[in-house]
């Protein structure tokens, strides 16, 4: 069972008790300084000080992923890059608008993640990767699409992805149509893929596909106005740890990181200065542990595949 760790306390505090070099990756939805919701903790970007510790505690070649605003996600990029980070990509969440275009700004239909990464020290990627534990670890980069558009990106695991994508017989045999690459920086919702697909055509929306925060979701967050979906935060652990590694959450609001580490078998430590959210952190993690709704072993597809491999010649 993962360790959890979610404290009611400043992300200064929390990180200044950590060794260095600790964490395997950061995944945090930080204040976007757009006071979101009217919200206080939202009036500026965290200052600098915060994004140094982050970097100390992050072993070399650890990634961190930062959601953030179309309005101001470039000045948080710049900041890290300030720092000592490395702005290696941007993930984008592509998705139906929640507010219509106005007179200053056109209708935003995306939700930008910025992913750094601390040095590697000297070391190569892959050396990192062996001494560290970090990197990233594109598991679905290569994915089978059923249904014309739905992918199976969390039910193959990087053992059978590349072995299913493009072989005919194979995607025959477990009920798999069509094939497709991951566009590993762009992630749909499902309503907004079902839109292109009606428009452009049946197939053309190879990609991950990350629906927004369901109903049960929100309802557990303690009423956070910026909730994310378990599938994003998922496929973003997924991505950027080892399984067992350490995800450290600065801003961990009503706990979606934990919750997601919980579910891919991560460690996870975080904090939120918000004493209501912390707790609906802490409630949340404690259900999921209770009452499992994601274990990504169980999963028929991946079962099923794996036994297709002991009879067909991959």
């Amino acid at each position: 069972m993962p360790e959890v760790k979610i404290e009611n306390a400043d992300c200064r505090t929390l990180m200044a008790s950590l060794p260095d070099r600790h964490v395997h990756a950061i995944v945090t939805d930080p204040p976007y300084g757009i006071s979101v919701a009217g919200a206080d903790w939202d009036r500026t970007l965290p200052d600098r000080d915060i994004w140094d510790q982050c970097l100390r505690v992050l072993k070399p070649g650890g990634f961190a992923a930062l959601c953030g605003h179309s309005t101001t996600f470039h000045r948080l990029a710049c900041l890290l890059e300030a720092v000592g980070f490395e702005v290696r990509d941007f993930l984008f969440w592509v998705g139906t608008a929640n507010a219509a275009t106005t007179s200053i700004r056109l209708r935003n239909t995306y939700e930008p993640v910025i992913l750094v990464r601390r040095p590697t020290e000297g070391l190569s990627a892959a050396a990192a990767q062996q001494v560290h534990g970090t990197g990233l670890r594109p598991r679905s980069e290569e994915v089978a699409i059923r249904n014309g558009f739905r992918p199976l990106v969390e039910r193959l695991d990087h053992r059978v992805t590349a072995q299913v994508y493009g072989n005919q017989r194979v995607k025959a045999e477990i009920g798999i149509t069509n094939s497709g690459r991951q566009a590993a920086n762009m992630a749909l919702d499902e309503a907004y893929a079902a839109e292109i697909e009606r428009t452009v055509g049946a197939g053309s929306t190879r990609t991950l596909f990350v629906g927004k925060a369901t109903p049960a979701e929100r309802a557990q967050a303690g009423g956070h106005p910026t909730v994310k979906p378990l599938s994003l935060m998922r496929h973003i652990i997924g991505l950027m740890t080892p399984p067992g590694g350490l995800v450290l959450d600065p801003f961990c609001g009503s706990g979606s990181t934990a919750v997601a580490c919980v579910q891919m078998g991560r460690d996870f430590i975080g904090c939120d200065r918000d004493p209501g959210y912390a707790e609906a952190a802490r409630r949340r993690v404690a259900d999921e542990i209770e009452n499992p709704t994601f274990t990504p072993s169980d999963l028929t597809t991946v079962t099923h595949l794996h036994a297709r491999q002991q009879t067909l010649d991959l």
